[in-house]
């Protein structure tokens, strides 16, 4: 709990560091969005066919 306050006092005592981490974040975010539609719209990644995915999984483990 006390490395939470620290944490706390720190991050919203300072700014900048605030607006850093949010960006990284949102970068972060929106990189993962990219690289996830990228796969989906190439079939890579069937992410809304379970049996695909399940099926995939099987297959690599063999």
């Amino acid at each position: 709990m006390l490395y939470f306050s620290v944490w706390h006092v720190i991050f919203f005592q300072q700014p900048s560091l605030c607006q850093t981490l949010k960006k990284q974040l949102n970068a972060a975010i929106n990189l993962h969005a990219k690289v996830f539609h990228y796969l989906l719209d190439r079939r890579y990644y069937p992410s809304y066919d379970l049996t695909k995915l399940l099926e995939n999984d099987m297959k690599k483990n063999q």
